[in-house]
């Protein structure tokens, strides 16, 4: 090893791309929409544009393209971490990235609310069909409710047989105690014996 090497570090550059874009995407896991970051990139100064997609924090693992495009990602979420109450537009199929778009401009982030819209307000959505997306919306929320209590019923149901098996293997341990109990020799004389003794 180099002596001037010691207690020096190598310097790390930026990788020579740019960030095109981040999206928010969602894989289902156990039932539970979980949220996922994307980032498309391409390198600087080529003539033929190579796009690379990929997983943010996939990309960070490497530090030069970390240094690259960690600015322009935390400027992105510091525009796109907005509470979300129910199920993330972006999590169901139902619409495309023009409807969210749309959506987005009238403060309309989640399936559920979108499905919550009166006619009178689908007229602030900016694009054909809204009452037939709105609609597709609430049949979505209602077969989501109805997977949710089959699911809860199933839980119920299994948790009801857990404590029967329970039970029953705690009567099977008291019958064999019970057995073993009554086939362990007994001290002294037999009974009859000791009756016999006793009359006489």
């Amino acid at each position: 090893m180099d002596p001037m090497s010691i207690g020096t570090e190598t310097a790390v550059t930026p990788a020579a791309i740019r960030p095109l874009k981040f999206e928010r995407k969602f894989k289902t896991l156990n039932g539970d929409a979980v949220e996922e970051h994307w980032v498309t990139w391409a390198k600087k100064g080529t003539s033929i544009e190579m796009r690379q997609v990929e997983l943010v924090k996939r990309a960070m693992r490497d530090p030069a393209i970390k240094l690259a495009i960690e600015p322009f990602y935390q400027a992105w979420l510091a525009g796109t971490q907005i509470e979300v109450n129910g199920t993330p537009l972006e999590a169901w199929a139902g619409v495309g990235p023009e409807h969210i778009e749309a959506l987005r401009r009238i403060k309309i982030h989640s399936v559920e609310d979108f499905a919550g819209l009166t006619d009178s307000q689908l007229g602030g959505c900016g694009f054909p069909h809204a009452r037939q997306l709105r609609d597709k919306a609430r049949r979505y929320i209602e077969s989501k409710d109805l997977e949710q209590q089959v699911h809860a019923a199933m839980a119920d149901k299994d948790a009801q047989l857990a404590e029967m098996q329970r039970r029953l293997a705690e009567l099977e341990q008291i019958a064999l105690d019970k057995m073993a109990g009554e086939d362990r020799p007994r001290r002294g004389r037999p009974p009859k014996v000791q009756a016999e003794a006793d009359a006489a």
